[in-house]
């Protein structure tokens, strides 16, 4: 979809600018847009369409061809950040370039954390802390072993992995949470960074195996999906009795809450409702 959105000229203002207003062209650029770089995660490579390629200003408010909404925002961010780490032209592990992309971030780490009381709000606000956590490891986890940055990036690494896990176990309380292969991959490298959080020292032992068992529950919610799913559990709870962390009998889960939701791109995507369930952020009508 990446590619069919860059062919009708969805990345651009001006082209976008002639389709009527009806079609909302501009959310259907940022939907695809979240999947694109979301997938370019998965097999570390840059987005299909690269930073710098279509027109984004945030501080212009308009419908043509760029949505305000978190999700979306979100979506530049990462796509920014993977656009340069596979550049090859700059050095995403200095210092420098840590600190002020973190700076530039903050503002909108700040309203991630900003729990909504409307309802449609409250439910994308877990996969708003999702994304903006897991930008986060992409920037600091490649700097766990640097010698100036991975003091202050194993607490970020450890405290981002950890709001992962946890939003992703709110959500298996409920009907929004869904089995694959994307969200197990989020899962996974929370897991694995977990298990070297621990052996630096920055979470102490309870601290770990409550994650731990947060991570494995999660990983269990798999089963039946995937062949592999047993075997990398056992790999897991190997590991746990290597590091000496207690892995407590799976509870008996609750029943799940359903929430009704309208339809959306996917139940991974509610890009298509951020102007609609964000009204201070959509463009004014004169």
């Amino acid at each position: 979809m990446a590619w069919q959105a860059r062919e009708l000229g969805l990345h651009r203002r001006e082209t976008a600018a002639a389709y009527p207003a009806a079609d909302r062209v501009g959310q259907l650029f940022f939907s695809t847009m979240y999947k694109d770089t979301w997938f370019a995660t998965l097999v570390d490579a840059p987005p299909f369409t690269r930073w710098g390629e279509y027109d984004y200003d945030a501080s212009v408010s308009t419908d043509v061809p760029q949505t305000q909404g978190i999700l979306s925002r979100l979506a530049v961010l990462e796509s920014e950040l993977l656009t340069q780490i596979h550049s090859g032209r700059v050095d995403t592990t200095t210092p420098d370039f840590v600190l002020s992309t973190e700076s530039r971030w903050w503002p909108l780490m700040r309203e991630c954390g900003d729990e909504r009381n409307d309802r449609l709000l409250a439910s994308i606000h877990p996969y708003a802390d999702i994304r903006f956590n897991w930008i986060r490891l992409l920037l600091r986890a490649p700097c766990l072993s640097h010698p100036t940055l991975g003091a202050s990036s194993t607490p970020i690494v450890a405290r981002s992995l950890s709001r992962i896990l946890h939003t992703y176990a709110s959500l298996a309380a409920t009907n929004l949470f869904h089995p694959c292969y994307a969200q197990l991959r989020r899962i996974v490298t929370c897991g694995q960074l977990l298990v070297l959080c621990h052996t630096a020292r920055e979470l102490g032992r309870h601290e770990a195996e409550e994650l731990f068992a947060v991570f494995l529950g999660l990983v269990k919610e798999h089963l039946g999906k995937f062949d592999f799913i047993p075997q990398l559990i056992a790999s897991f709870e190997s590991v746990g009795e290597l590091l000496g962390l207690a892995i407590p009998a799976a509870p008996q889960p609750p029943a799940r809450i359903s929430i009704d939701m309208p339809i959306m791109f996917d139940y991974n995507l509610p890009t298509w409702f951020d102007t609609i369930y964000e009204p201070h952020l959509a463009p004014e009508v004169a």
